[in-house]
């Protein structure tokens, strides 16, 4: 499950990144319409879903007890939350304190030391018990590589011809004076006739009718 989610955050993380690649390659400054805001908010969500997917990465990788490599992501993506220094820097956009994204500190700051504290204790874990050897970075091997979607398929329905619904009774009297009065044959008459029904088990709400119709006639 832990991979899973990993999966779905760096394919977030990707189209986010080509998005924000699309408008400062093939937008000029001149024409770009979208609010400094939004732009910001861009940069904000490659990061934050880098981190998560980082994360979900460390976890799945520790619980496959490869920890040297977990924590190299853990520690990663401590990384990708932290306040960028500089506009071309690595981590999360400067927020300021009227801004959209004011509301979401709390919740950053909850992230950013729930993965400090499991960092901690994994590197304590890592040199009192396992030993293992942690990279300065997450092996290629082990990072997930691009994510690239299938060409849409387009889905069709089968074309069927509609049964044909009316008062019941109409197919019996067509069938005596040659014509239905103008109407479709009822539902009943309709199915009993129908070949491509023919041989299906007979349900419940058949037998019902057919017993009402029987007592009817009586």
């Amino acid at each position: 499950m832990k991979f899973y989610l990993h999966l779905i955050s760096h394919r977030t993380h990707t189209l986010l990144q080509h998005v924000s690649y699309t408008h400062n390659t093939h937008v000029p400054p001149s024409l770009s319409t979208l609010s400094p805001s939004f732009l910001t908010l861009i940069t904000f969500s490659i990061n934050v879903q880098r981190a998560i997917s980082l994360y979900f990465l460390a976890r799945s990788l520790w619980t496959a007890c490869e920890y040297g490599v977990a924590i190299s992501a853990l520690s990663e993506a401590t990384v990708a939350m932290r306040t960028r220094s500089s506009p071309t820097g690595r981590g999360l956009p400067e927020i300021e304190p009227n801004g959209p994204l004011q509301s979401l500190v709390g919740e950053m700051n909850g992230f950013r030391m729930h993965m400090g504290a499991l960092l901690n204790s994994w590197e304590k874990d890592n040199s009192l018990v396992y030993f293992d050897k942690v990279p300065p970075s997450v092996p290629a091997n082990k990072a997930l590589k691009a994510i690239k979607l299938k060409k849409m398929e387009e889905y069709t329905l089968e074309m069927r011809d509609p049964l044909p619904l009316g008062p019941k009774g109409a197919t019996a009297t067509a069938g005596q004076d040659g014509a239905n009065n103008g109407g479709p044959p009822s539902y009943d008459d309709a199915a009993a006739n129908d070949p491509r029904l023919a041989g299906r088990p007979r349900s419940d709400s058949d037998l019902a009718r057919e017993l009402q119709a029987k007592l009817n006639a009586s």
